[in-house]
């Protein structure tokens, strides 16, 4: 079976390559630019092979898809390339991929073309074999010696695969059978798909019928399936389609439409936005624009720093290698992200440039997912934090009493599947002071940081984090020569998460502001358009506590100044149903006072909070809800929430803390009123990378206030006009995202 793949494979480049080379300008149907040899079907599919491939490197990506596309046109090319076990094997690990990407079209679909080829197909059968099955598709005959001899293997599970980015096979011992193993001989890229531990996913059989089905009314209405018989093999092979791996954030998506660049993730958004159709420029409304962007709800981008209206994209230098000793490989990647902005007060441009994350990586594989690493941050680790939730999260350079630009560090971490524990520590430089003039002197300051999660039955999830975090010097002090100034500020804090889902398609809520960037093939996505949908019904439950401690000045000391500990605490419980098409989420997050100014440090900087201050915490709950038509590509959504905005009442007056950096005085006389929100939207997808999306939102907010005189030569905050107070905006976006 595979020797005479491999056979077919030496015979046909050997052929090739006694071809003259393809024109420099891409061939058209019409005029190609070199004519197909006509001797027998091995010389033809020699020829495209090199055509395609040629392609490829040369960026002409529409010849790419329609050579391909000629290449594997017809079943009967498909059985000159595999014998029919070898093509249902290929066909039953696309279905594999399409489930694990949350594609059951896409599964039924192979599961078609599997029917097509063998009507008797038996899935349990089919899984139950233990050989395996070899694809390999090269552009030298030599390289079928070194496949031969691949007796062992990289082993990788089915939906975590890796490149092998060395010319010859690596080793592993494993009893696991895999389903197929496909080999890139000009890159050595090596992928191999292995039967999926404990068996078939929940769920994945019901597509087998659904395919099964399909077949049936193809064959009855005697028309061929429209699949492509090969099931895009050509992409695969140059390194254009393969499944996200949970670790990274996902990187570009994989259409033969798009040309391959080291520019990933980048969005681009037009938007005419208006924050308050019921106001002017009187109430700080300028007015429908196309310049203002941000204009959401406050329950809204709970798990990014960024809103859905921005453009913005990353470059990602990235380099994988096999390593000089068994079992050892690295990956280093440069990441840096670009920021276009428009000034609205100006209607100014500019970009913004800066590091996101920057690392190099050295790897050991202990195992079937099981690996011990080494990652070093080398300019800003702020996407090493401790915290869950990334609104909750804390750690980032921002901790830092003093702006600083760049804060590295490193990351030791032991992970077996989803069990893991991690520790680390990075380090910030900054001004140092001190009582004593001696010029501008630097000083380090450090943060160390540990944690570990474990999971059970990939249903559970356990996990808990501590830091320690050195976040400047004590300044605020009364003279330079008091005792306590330029002390340490010492913080500590701890973080726990329990996570439980239902059904193995949820995946557990996990920010994309805390991952990798990587920039390789076996990273790449269909699309970054998603819509969470089950075969049936799910539930998701994730809850998160959260307690920090740093030591302040004592705003309550009598004579000296002196030291005391401040605590803060902050949580959340998101629960998350869906059933089939339809997503609903409920959730409920907590932050008191503290926590909302630990970055600053303290109620103003290096104070504690006075005890004669009275406080109130943030507490909010939001209610979400969306339905995927997906014939329509059409998704309309309803959110709505309720907050208890943080708030403290001094002498002069009550205040509310919506941020860390954003307060607002309270109307004099009024206590901190809550705040409502809503939002009422709806996504149409144009294709695979672009959207239209509307959104209109409401926010009614009584504790906005401006000046006026009190007519006694003083002040008084009144309350804002309703205009304000109860705005209406809205959002109309086009925006792409590749």
């Amino acid at each position: 079976m595979t020797g005479l793949l491999l056979f077919w494979t030496a015979l046909a480049v050997s052929q090739a390559q006694d071809e003259e080379p393809p024109a420099e300008e891409a061939p058209t149907e019409e005029a190609p630019a070199e004519e197909a040899p006509a001797e027998n079907a091995l010389d033809l599919l020699a020829w495209r092979v090199e055509q395609a491939l040629n392609a490829y490197e040369q960026g002409r990506t529409e010849d790419v898809s329609r050579l391909s596309g000629e290449l594997f046109a017809s079943l009967e090319d498909l059985a000159i390339l595999l014998e029919p076990g070898e093509a249902v094997r290929f066909h039953l690990v696309q279905a594999l991929e399409c489930w694990s990407r949350s594609d059951a079209p896409g599964a039924a679909s192979a599961f078609a073309v599997i029917r097509t080829l063998d009507p008797g197909f038996d899935l349990q059968a089919e899984l139950s074999e233990p050989d395996a099955v070899l694809l390999a598709l090269s552009m030298e005959p030599a390289s079928a010696a070194t496949v031969s001899d691949a007796g062992e293997l990289p082993l990788v599970p089915w939906s975590n695969w890796r490149v092998n980015g060395s010319n010859a096979a690596g080793r592993v011992n494993s009893g696991r059978p895999a389903l197929v193993q496909l080999m890139d001989s000009r890159t050595g890229a090596l992928r191999t798909w292995y039967l999926p531990e404990g068996g078939l996913p929940p769920g994945f059989e019901t597509l087998e019928a659904e395919g099964t089905q399909a077949w049936l009314a193809e064959t009855e209405s005697k028309t061929a399936p429209e699949q492509d018989p090969f099931g895009g093999i050509m992409g695969m092979v140059v390194g254009e389609e393969a499944p996200a791996e949970q670790e990274a954030e996902a990187t570009a998506p994989a259409d033969q439409g798009s040309r391959v660049s080291d520019f990933l993730d980048t969005w681009v958004t037009t938007a005419l936005e208006d924050t308050n159709l019921r106001a002017g420029p009187e109430h700080f409304s300028p007015g429908p624009n196309f310049v203002m962007r941000g204009n959401q709800t406050f329950f809204e981008n709970y798990e990014g720093r960024w809103t859905d209206d921005i453009s913005q994209s990353h470059l990602v230098l990235y380099h994988q290698d096999d390593g000089y000793f068994e079992k050892w490989w690295t990956e280093a990647a440069l990441v840096i992200q670009f920021t276009p902005y428009l000034d609205p007060d100006q209607t100014s441009d500019g970009v913004s440039v800066t590091d996101d994350g920057s690392y190099v990586r050295v790897v050991r594989d202990l195992g079937d997912d099981h690996t011990f690493s080494i990652t070093g941050y080398a300019i800003d680790a702020s996407r090493f934090r401790l915290g869950y939730s990334y609104d909750l999260s804390y750690g980032g350079k921002e901790i830092m009493a003093r702006e600083v630009g760049a804060m590295p560090g490193l990351r030791l971490q032991w992970q077996n599947g989803g069990t893991y524990a991690f520790g680390g520590a990075k380090t910030a430089i900054a001004k140092r002071v001190t009582d004593d003039w001696e010029g501008d002197r630097n000083n380090a300051y450090f943060a160390l940081m540990g944690g570990a999660g474990i999971e059970v039955a990939e249903r559970f999830k356990l996990e808990a984090g501590a830091g320690y975090f050195q976040q400047g010097q004590l300044e605020n002090v009364p003279t330079a020569s008091d005792p306590l100034y330029g002390q340490l500020i010492h913080a500590y804090g701890i973080s726990g998460q329990v996570a439980f889902r239902s059904t193995l398609g949820l995946d557990f809520i996990e920010s994309s502001e805390l991952s990798l960037y990587r920039n390789a093939p076996e990273f790449l996505r269909d699309s970054y358009i998603s819509h969470r949908t089950l075969d049936g019904f799910g539930v998701l439950v994730q809850v998160e506590v959260d307690r920090l401690s740093q030591l302040l000045l004592d705003p309550d000391a009598t004579g000296e100044t002196a030291l005391a500990w401040q605590n803060a605490l902050a949580g959340d419980i998101q629960t998350l149903v869906v059933f089939n098409n339809t997503e609903v989420s409920v959730d409920l997050v907590y932050k008191d006072l503290a926590y909302i100014l630990f970055d600053i440090p303290g109620f103003t900087s290096g104070w504690g909070i006075p005890e004669t201050v009275a406080t109130k915490p943030q507490l909010y709950g939001r209610f979400q809800i969306s339905h995927y038509f997906e014939k329509a590509h059409f998704a309309p959504s309803f959110g709505i929430g309720m907050m208890q905005p943080a708030s403290y009442v001094t002498d002069s007056g009550t205040f509310v803390q919506y941020s860390s950096r954003d307060k607002e005085g309270v109307p004099d006389g009024q206590e901190a009123l809550n705040i409502l929100g809503a939002v009422l939207g709806a996504q149409l997808d144009i294709s695979p990378s672009v959207v239209v999306v509307g959104e209109l939102l409401y926010t009614q907010d009584y504790n906005q206030s401006r000046v006026e005189s009190d007519g006694a030569g003083g002040t008084i905050r009144v309350i804002e006009d309703d205009e304000k107070l109860r705005a209406v905006g809205v959002n109309l976006m086009l925006r792409a995202r590749f």
